[in-house]
């Protein structure tokens, strides 16, 4: 689901198997995050999930957030979740809960007030999110390429070509 426009996670409670989503590059912000994350919650198979690249990455805790809140999420960001990292969470869930509340507000404030400015052609659109997501594609292919070209198994690879 990543590069999609999505901006609210929902629709997804009946996936009951459901066990990994990537929802990179989209447009998911901090307003939406705490009604994306129930819908999250009904998954209970859920262990897997990317968000890199949606607004709500930028506040500070999200990721903390996520954790305290998914108790059957092991991966994050392709990082692996450990006891500590989830007692931590847990235990500024209050903390986190509250900030999100300030967070979200400051956030739709800065909207009101950015629509009624001129718009910024910098500004994060869908035009800037695939030339992202292709660079970011472009990136993993340079770096396959240069470990395929460094492995010890060179002669090999270019054999099997």
């Amino acid at each position: 689901m990543a590069v999609n426009n999505i901006s609210l996670i929902e629709g997804i409670r009946t996936c009951e198997n459901l066990q990994k989503i990537d929802l990179t590059l989209n447009f998911i912000d901090i307003e939406d995050l705490e009604e994306s994350v129930d819908n999250l919650a009904d998954c209970m198979m859920i262990k897997e999930l990317y968000f890199i690249g949606n607004p709500f990455t930028d506040w500070e805790h999200w990721k903390d957030y996520i954790i305290a809140r998914l108790p059957t999420l092991t991966r994050l960001e392709g990082e692996d979740i450990t006891k500590s990292m989830r007692m931590k969470a847990t235990q500024n869930f209050d903390m986190m809960a509250k900030d999100l509340v300030y967070a979200s507000r400051a956030r739709i404030e800065k909207k009101i007030y950015e629509e009624k400015q001129p718009k910024n052609e910098n500004a994060y659109t869908k035009e800037f999110r695939k030339e992202c997501y292709l660079e970011e594609v472009q990136r993993k292919e340079d770096a396959e390429k240069s470990k395929n070209e460094n492995s010890m198994f060179k002669d090999f690879n270019e054999f099997e070509e």
